[in-house]
């Protein structure tokens, strides 16, 4: 595979120095490069999409230099956040090619993306409603049902849900997020169907991207703590932290106060048991430095103590915001010419 993909390498290499504003071959040396991750020196991929689109703005080198500094260049160099200053300058990038009348879903669908990743869900309603309609795909339906939901537009998100929840949804995100509408809609026959569908795909200890918790999440905000409490156990109780998740924490503390406590006191005497290996250990055995091994022993006292405080203070119900609970389907390559997703070669 290697010696195919260099061999196609020093060919494009070559023809790229007889047409050296050729931004098509550009394109396809960087995708070389990107799919073969053993051929890379020095970023090489990044170089050749940054020089196409240096050398002359089009749909296609715009869109693909955006979507490489968004989610490869951004985590490679910052660690991936919506703060990311690389994620915000790959969206303003993606901007670009709305002034160039795109005809494929790929540059509408791009944009809505990353302005919902953003957090911007008020605007990416307008991309992902043109995606939707040059487009099928699942994903992109998917996506613009969750701007709905996160802009509290449930009939809306309901209504593009219902109609692709069985296709495909591997991971119930979309049967969830349906979940989601119909609790805010009072639609309780709907929701309770939601829920028993959701249920029946728990497996224990395997967590999906919709478990056992995040369905008793709805059971909770519902005030169903005992059916929360079956999810919670059927997943595996004693995976989850509760420190994270105070949402389970409080459901589980009103259908089986003694539960609750039992695991309380099973994360005090797991923090307290890691705390004396950290004191025993030594950098040769665990990797840690003195520094580091002080810091984790403060950062668990502390953990501790919260607990103890918990346990002291009876749990107040938190306050549960459905539409963040929503979840987002990845929106996968969207590079034009990408030979292993067989993407479009070009946006015309």
């Amino acid at each position: 595979m290697k010696s195919t993909s260099q061999k196609e390498l020093s060919e494009l290499q070559e023809q790229l120095k007889h047409d050296a504003f050729n931004i098509d071959l550009m394109n396809q040396i960087a995708l070389v490069y990107f799919e073969n991750a053993d051929l890379l020196n020095n970023s090489e991929d990044h170089k050749y999409l940054k020089q196409a689109y240096d050398t002359k703005r089009t749909i296609k080198s715009i869109h693909n230099y955006a979507w490489f500094l968004y989610f490869e260049w951004a985590e490679m160099h910052h660690g991936f956040s919506t703060n990311n200053p690389i994620c915000r300058e790959a969206l303003e990038i993606q901007r670009g090619t709305m002034d160039l009348d795109p005809v494929s879903f790929y540059p509408y669908y791009q944009l809505g993306y990353f302005l919902l990743d953003q957090n911007k869900y008020e605007e990416s309603l307008k991309y992902l409603k043109i995606a939707s309609l040059k487009d099928k795909r699942k994903d992109i339906h998917h996506n613009l049902a969750y701007s709905y939901i996160r802009t509290n537009q449930y009939r809306e998100a309901k209504s593009v849900l219902e109609n692709i929840k069985d296709i495909e949804d591997l991971e119930n995100t979309s049967l969830y997020n349906l979940s989601i509408c119909n609790l805010k809609l009072r639609n309780d026959q709907d929701f309770a169907e939601n829920l028993e569908k959701l249920y029946s795909t728990v497996e224990s200890m395997v967590h999906k991207t919709v478990s056992g918790y995040e369905i008793a999440q709805l059971h909770t905000a519902m005030g169903n703590y005992n059916s929360a409490l079956n999810c919670i156990t059927k997943q595996g109780i004693q995976s989850i932290e509760l420190l994270d998740w105070p949402v389970l924490s409080y459901a589980i503390y009103q259908s089986d106060k003694n539960l609750w406590l039992e695991e309380m006191n099973r994360l005090i005497e797991w923090r307290i048991n890691l705390i004396q290996e950290f004191k025993e250990g030594d950098e040769e055995d665990d990797g840690y430095t003195d520094n580091e091994r002080k810091e984790r022993i403060l950062v668990l006292s502390d953990e501790i103590q919260q607990i103890q405080t918990s346990i002291k203070f009876e749990p107040q119900k938190p306050n549960i915001e459905l539409n963040k609970l929503s979840i987002k389907d990845y929106c996968g390559c969207l590079l034009f010419g990408c030979k292993t997703h067989k993407n479009l070669s070009n946006d015309k």
